[in-house]
């Protein structure tokens, strides 16, 4: 496919791999040469192309409160919620529920088919496009009656797709089914919020919705300072030229640290940040003879520190 819109770089590219592709009956002395492969259905697997599907929408979905509430993506966040009564639906979530976590920054994916739990009710909205020259004067009237609807009636459309309206009968396509998100006596928040800091925002779309704790957590907020800082020691040993058996110390002196944020990040993750860098990150307290690699200045988000890399 790139051969005719890059043919130098394609065939170099084609060269190199020609020497793993298993013999064929075609003429491979070039890709110039070769016609473009049929189609292999066998390796077509549809219940991977509908998991994959549904784990993009529960992705768009969180991006989406993400870019609303103005929440970085490098800013963690405690949980999402998808709600959705399919069984097939949560279970193809779950096996893909470590790309949700890594795409929105999430720390816990659950699935469920409770919406009472979280307070979702459904609202019918006519489609005026459909309605509009079928039922011509009576759209005011029945769009007037929609809105005071009984539970019951809304959850009959729901169920069978037919509603009588005001003596007008409306199928399946006639209404839009708006679900939405609110306060229960049975929600974990009350509506948006809690005792225990949740704070939840919510997006459809068709039949699955998604809940965002959308409520800042101190300890994934110092947890995603202390990633930050591990991204700046690995880069700067790779800037030095380290290699990973290289014996390296770390240390820092704090520049500036608007409201101590770094200071209780470097305190309070310090075992995170040895595991991870296979030593402790100390405050730097002078020389005494060590040797210094390398040292830079580094920023993460407002704060600035020196950090030094040292021989041990």
């Amino acid at each position: 496919m790139m051969a005719p819109f890059t043919p130098f770089l394609t065939e170099l590219m084609y060269q190199n791999l020609k020497t793993c592709i298993p013999p064929t009956s075609e003429d491979t002395r070039s890709v110039h040469f070769l016609m473009f492969p049929e189609v292999k259905s066998q390796y077509f697997n549809s219940e991977i192309e509908r998991a994959v599907s549904r784990m993009q929408s529960v992705i768009e979905l969180g991006r989406y409160i993400r870019e609303k509430r103005s929440l970085a993506l490098k800013t963690p966040l405690r949980e999402i919620i998808v709600i959705n009564k399919d069984p097939v639906f949560q279970r193809d979530i779950h096996s893909l529920e470590a790309y949700i976590k890594e795409e929105l920054n999430i720390k816990t994916v659950t699935t469920t088919a409770d919406e009472a739990a979280y307070g979702v009710t459904y609202a019918l909205k006519p489609d005026f496009k459909v309605l509009g020259s079928r039922l011509g004067k009576d759209l005011a009237k029945v769009k007037k009656a929609l809105a005071s609807l009984r539970t019951s009636q809304v959850e009959e459309y729901v169920g069978t797709g037919k509603l009588v309206v005001e003596g007008v009968e409306l199928g399946e396509g006639d209404l839009e089914i708006v679900r939405q998100f609110g306060a229960s006596p049975t929600s974990k928040d009350g509506g948006n919020s809690s005792a225990k800091g949740t704070l939840y925002e919510a997006k459809s779309q068709g039949d699955v919705l998604v809940i965002l704790d959308v409520a800042e957590d101190l300890e994934l907020v110092q947890e995603g300072l202390a990633r930050e800082i591990i991204n700046r020691v690995q880069r700067l040993r790779k800037k030095a030229g380290l290699q990973p058996v290289d014996n390296v110390g770390y240390f820092y002196t704090l520049v500036k640290d608007p409201d101590n944020k770094l200071a209780t990040a470097l305190a309070s993750q310090a075992g995170f940040l040895s595991k991870a860098l296979k030593k402790p990150v100390l405050e730097w307290s002078g020389g005494n003879g060590r040797e210094i690699i390398v040292q830079e200045e580094q920023e993460v988000e407002d704060s600035k520190f020196q950090l030094y890399l040292v021989r041990t």
